[in-house]
């Protein structure tokens, strides 16, 4: 019997699925669920979602999931994997997936929303034989393709076969474990009876060969125009008959022999009888029509992708003993961990296989990657962030200083969000640090937080301190992996997580490996030798090298079938690699090398703009990703959460080795003319400008990027990268160069190394740019050397120096006229210079000084000044004897910290008022400041 899918009211389909998908309008229902068309708040685009419908086993609403239901999830979710990962331009794609907790655990998937589709009968309906044969080609491609990947459609008919202006798309393919669940009983029919292959119905499985039955049915109704058996009697017993017994009269079909031979084929009733693969088909009508086919590339990723997770069992089962530990609910305990390796043990493996499980428990799954070379500030938490919010309510304050990583939150969030007061510093890192936390605490269902890639990580890493302070008290699980052998100390910086090292796979590891992929002929010891020979246990070469393996030999099961080499390669494994990336063709190669110098993932927009200004002609967006799907067929390039990336950081190694000198400068100077053009007078990408200018060889672009990479640096307090980009600048600048950003350069070095406490070194560099400033007459250049000098003096105990610098500084600051006078810069130094005039008892002169710092801090608006002006006057009443000035002082100060979410401003405060209060004998007063105090400074 076939039976109907359950369906679901209109009533009962949410409006907001997983908190990031709003329900527009209901789009249609398929076998295997209902299709909506949402708008994705996270990507600001629509797309078509579908709510798969699930037996009520599945949706759980226990405490604890039986053993069956997880299971049952866990295959459900590595199909959704698997479907995810397929990019062709003639198959729907597959952009995420999930659980909705608020929908009784319902899996659902998102996909691209098609443009006016027409099913392919309906499309093909009075177009030529010609066009016809095109339609039928590109319906094999797709299906040749999910073969090669290991998926059978199941399901082909002219509804899952669309039509956007002359291109196919395959879609509601797969899901084999979703349908076997939702009909599990022996006696069910799986499909659309009337594209079904007669073996279906005498209770055979699926195959390749049923799939292209039901091509062939669609192939006769193409070119008929009618459907090959006798629907009149609207029986389905009657069609089932025909489809076992009855010959289609294929040669009344107004086409060819050649081709009337292929349909008939296909129509066969017993599947040994019709084509076996896609491929048989394809070379037939090559044959027949004379036809030129592109070819699809060989697939022999599915099997090396999908080998079976071996050799970190145990490192599984302690995380996953963590993540039960968070999505229990009665005392959820949240932890943190640390997952060390060297390049290419299986760290992204073993939080990939994580990833499901957690989702499979329900929990959130967030996704960071920290990006070589530092990316835009906070890299890391960007895309978290911006996930975050869609799940959490977060208020008008906690939003204006996300803005600060998130620039489109007010789109996000469908409300305006004014920016938060402007604070620098340590002060501005640790209130987004804080922000970050405090919303992170917010969420209560169970989340896990995977963050890759920490050893890049500078400025990110302070926030996640703050939120693994607080994870044990949440239902939160937090998973980093670092490459061990580039930061060994990261464990020490991040010393309240627990490590978890993996080492290389030993004989047992490389074996289990080589069997998942290979079968037994893996299991051959001079095989396992052979293979710890040339890979060590390192994980990714040991894939590589069966890859390599399998193309010598021919195919993947020929490994082990006859005399092993000796070696696999004279040059090992920087010769595999090659070889992986020479199975990209020559013709997209070039954009394969630029997307290797824009970095591991892949901004698209920057790709498409670089691409089209080096080769100058425009990248056109289907070539475009043609091109990405042609990398992922070669397992060069892989799409996650959404986003395209390299697969493995030592592929993107390998080609930015191999590079020539031209080839680096040209392709850096596409990518930075790029970042220019996309992202124009945006400060948040000037490092990664001043990087790829430097590449280019072109200095005086990147000594104009450097003097802003210093202050954004400078703002994240990331001082030695900032000290090395200012100083690599520097050094590629000519001995004689006056020009302005030599001595803004010089100047920004010098105060790094302010900020490590080598005074002398800064002093050199403030010498140096002071010289320079006198040489062109650039009064404000030299009047900040001349400030800095003093700050330097002061430092160093030597106040008469520092008086002298400091008055120069003053006078040469008074002088500018208007235009070139900077209230803030003049602040800066009234403010040292009163602090000089304090620590030398000076006391009116310091408050002299200051009085004026704060009139021009309230002049320009800058509250930090004004509350830092406003303690160092308290100290300076305090001083006086004026008690009252004093607190006055302190508590203005204070309300102005408390506004700005400047926490150490706070503390530090407060210490100040409970001391006045301890000096004026009020003593619970004081008693109340101090623990307030004290309780900020321990967090």
């Amino acid at each position: 019997m076939v039976t109907t899918q359950q369906q679901f009211s209109d009533s009962q389909s949410p409006q907001l699925i997983a908190n990031r998908y709003e329900i527009i309008q209901r789009l249609g229902e398929g076998g295997m669920g209902i299709i909506f068309v949402a708008k994705d708040r996270l990507m600001g685009q629509n797309l078509a979602l579908k709510r798969v419908l699930m037996p009520q086993m599945m949706q759980d609403h226990s405490t604890i999931a039986t053993q069956e239901i997880i299971e049952l999830r866990m295959a459900l979710m590595q199909e959704f994997k698997t479907l995810a990962s397929l990019r062709h331009p003639n198959i729907i794609t597959v952009l995420d997936y999930g659980f909705d907790r608020v929908a009784a655990s319902q899996p659902f998937f998102t996909m691209e929303l098609l443009d006016e589709p027409e099913p392919i009968r309906e499309y093909a309906d009075g177009r030529s034989v010609a066009e016809k044969i095109d339609l039928l080609i590109q319906m094999l491609q797709a299906l040749q393709y999910l073969h090669r990947h290991g998926i059978l459609h199941r399901d082909l008919k002219p509804d899952n076969v669309q039509v956007v202006r002359g291109q196919v798309k395959v879609l509601d393919f797969g899901l084999a474990i979703a349908r076997e669940a939702v009909n599990p009983s022996s006696d069910t029919i799986m499909g659309t009876p009337k594209y079904m292959a007669p073996e279906l119905f005498m209770g055979m499985g699926a195959s390749e060969a049923s799939d292209l039955y039901a091509i062939g049915v669609m192939a006769f109704e193409l070119f008929a125009g009618h459907y090959p058996y006798d629907l009149t009697k609207g029986s389905q017993l009657h069609l089932i008959t025909q489809i076992l017994n009855t010959v289609p009269d294929v040669w009344s079909l107004p086409i060819d022999s050649g081709l009337i031979e292929i349909v008939e084929k296909l129509l066969r009733k017993l599947p040994e009888k019709r084509y076996q693969n896609v491929g048989q088909v394809l070379e037939d009508l090559v044959r027949v029509t004379g036809q030129n086919i592109p070819e699809s590339p060989a697939i022999r990723d599915s099997f090396l992708q999908s080998a079976r997770f071996v050799g970190r069992e145990d490192q599984l089962k302690q995380l996953t003993d963590a993540l039960e530990r968070i999505t229990r609910t009665d005392k959820p305990v949240g932890s943190a961990w640390l997952v060390g390796g060297e390049s290419g043990a299986g760290k992204s493996r073993l939080l990939d296989e994580l990833r499901i499980h957690a989702l499979v428990n329900g929990a959130l799954v967030l996704h960071g990657q920290a990006v070589e070379g530092g990316g835009l500030p906070y890299h890391l938490w960007r895309q978290v962030m911006r996930r975050l919010v869609l799940s959490v309510q977060i208020t008008n304050e906690q939003a204006g200083i996300l803005k600060e990583i998130i620039p489109d939150i007010d789109q996000l969030l469908n409300r305006y969000i004014p920016p938060a007061p402007s604070l620098t510093g340590m002060a501005g890192q640790e209130r987004l640090a804080v922000t970050i936390a405090e919303i992170f605490a917010a969420q209560q269902q169970p989340m896990m937080l995977i963050v890759e890639d920490l050893q890049w990580s500078s400025e990110s890493l302070q926030p996640l301190k703050e939120i693994i302070r607080h994870a044990v008290k949440h239902p939160l699980m937090i998973v980093g992996n670092y490459r061990n052998d580039e930061r060994p100390d990261l464990p020490q910086e991040l010393a309240a997580m627990q490590v978890m090292m993996l080492t290389r796979l030993d004989d047992q590891g490389i074996e289990a490996l080589s069997t998942s992929i290979l079968g037994e002929a893996g299991k051959r010891p001079d095989l396992i030798a052979l293979l710890k020979q040339e890979t060590e246990g390192n994980i990714f070469f040991l894939v590589e090298v069966i890859r390599a393996m399998a193309e010598e030999a021919g195919n993947l099961m020929d490994i082990g079938q006859g005399e092993l080499p000796r070696h696999v390669f004279a040059k090992g494994i920087q010769d595999i690699l090659r070889r992986r990336l020479n199975r990209v063709p020559e013709a997209i190669r070039d954009l394969l090398k630029l997307a290797a110098v824009a970095g591991r993932q892949l901004d698209l927009k920057i790709i498409r703009q670089a691409a089209t200004q080096w080769r100058e002609a425009p990248l056109l967006e289907n070539e475009l990703q043609a091109s990405l799907a042609t990398c992922a067929d070669v397992a060069v390039l892989e799409i996650l959460d959404g986003n395209w990336r390299f697969t493995h950081d030592k592929l993107r190694e390998r080609l930015l080795l191999d590079l020539n000198d031209d080839e680096r400068k040209s392709y850096h100077r596409a990518v930075a003319e790029a970042l220019e053009n996309v992202y124009p007078n945006n400060e948040a990408y000037a490092v990664m400008l001043a990087n790829h200018w430097h590449e280019a060889n072109e200095f005086r672009k990147e000594a104009f990027y450097a003097v802003k990479a210093c202050d954004n640096l400078n703002d994240t307090n990331n001082w030695q990268e900032a000290q090395l980009i200012g100083t690599r600048a520097l050094n590629q600048l000519p001995p004689d160069d006056q020009s302005l950003e030599k001595i803004t350069l010089l100047a920004k070095v010098g105060v790094m190394h302010i900020h490590f406490g080598e005074y002398p070194r800064a002093g050199s560099y403030f010498d140096q740019s002071l010289r320079l400033a006198k040489a062109v007459n650039n009064q404000g250049a030299e009047a900040e050397a001349q400030a800095y000098l003093g700050q330097i003096k002061a430092y160093q105990g030597d106040y008469d120096a520092a008086r002298s610098y400091f008055e120069q500084a003053v006078g040469l600051r008074k002088q500018l006229d208007s235009s070139a006078s900077d209230p803030q810069k003049l602040a800066f130094v009234y403010l040292n210079y009163g602090l000089l005039n304090l620590l030398d008892s000076q006391v009116e002169l310091s408050k002299s000084y200051l009085e004026d710092c704060l009139v021009l801090y309230r002049q320009i608006k800058d509250e930090q000044g004004i509350a830092r002006t406003l303690h160092n006057l308290a100290m300076v009443a305090s001083a006086l004897g004026d008690a009252n000035t004093s607190q006055k002082n302190y508590e203005e100060s204070l309300a102005i910290h408390r506004r700005l979410g400047d926490r150490q401003g706070i503390a530090s405060t407060l210490n100040d008022l409970g001391w006045l209060a301890e000096d004026k004998q009020e003593y619970a007063a004081a008693s109340q400041y101090y623990n307030e105090s004290l309780a900020i400074f321990r967090q």
